[in-house]
């Protein structure tokens, strides 16, 4: 699988460093490679070939954590969508092997689906159209009164407050909360942002978190893991993804 996956990266506006990855690819010279497809991202150069061989990288070094990180942003990119998953499949494996997995509170499994799907504008929109639709409806049933308009009419305006009360919900959910992963091998969860703080559970390579922005400290980050348990990490343990790339 990871062979084939090479076979992805493509010529773009910055060729000479695309060349140069793929050759480090194929030579397996994979800590180069990483090297130089990270300078790619870092000067805005993201597409998803590049984010798939990034994670070919990563996992080829064993930091699976990394490989998941960008296997996951990948998917954003519908050409590498099956790439993607794929990645994600092999990266799953490998981290259940380490038998380092964390058992599912499905409320913490719930919010973290819902702010991954969260789309403001979407959110926003169907609410507006359901106003203006139950708005038409009861004007017209004031001007010729029908039973059936008027249930309409209730049902739309009803639907559209409730979907205006959504929308402020979520946005202030999703302003305050980030989803990321963990990327280091191994660090503690600790009750306060001190290395000499108590440890609440020991965290691994690839757990998913929810990073919690309203709770800040210098070099730490608060998050809640998957089974509930929350606390703080050192901020350089995670790595966050864009909102365009929520798993």
């Amino acid at each position: 699988m990871m062979i084939a996956l090479l076979l992805l990266l493509f010529q773009s506006g910055a060729d000479a460093l695309f060349t140069e990855a793929a050759d480090h690819l194929t030579q397996k010279r994979y800590v180069e490679a990483a090297t130089v497809l990270n300078q790619l991202d870092g000067l805005g150069e993201e597409n998803g070939p590049m984010l798939i061989n990034l994670g070919i990288a990563y996992a080829q070094l064993d930091s699976l954590g990394l490989a998941k990180f960008h296997f996951t942003r990948a998917a954003a990119y519908p050409e590498v969508a099956d790439q993607s998953e794929a990645g994600l499949t092999y990266v799953t494996q490998q981290l259940q092997r380490r038998a380092s997995g964390l058992p599912v509170l499905a409320l913490n499994r719930i919010q973290n689906s819902i702010l991954s799907r969260f789309d403001p504008f979407l959110s926003l929109l169907i609410p507006i159209l359901l106003l203006n639709a139950g708005a038409v409806l009861l004007v017209w049933h004031f001007r010729v009164a029908n039973r059936g308009r008027k249930i309409a009419a209730i049902v739309m305006l009803s639907l559209s407050g409730l979907g205006f009360v959504h929308h402020a919900a979520m946005s202030v959910f999703a302003a305050r909360y980030d989803l990321g992963v963990m990327i280091r091998q191994e660090t503690q969860l600790r009750e306060t942002p001190s290395a000499d703080s108590a440890v609440i559970i020991p965290v691994f390579e690839g757990y998913d978190l929810r990073i919690d922005r309203s709770q800040a400290a210098e070099g730490w980050v608060h998050v809640t893991l998957i089974n509930g348990s929350n606390g703080w990490l050192p901020a350089g343990s995670i790595r966050t993804y864009p909102s365009n790339a929520r798993p």
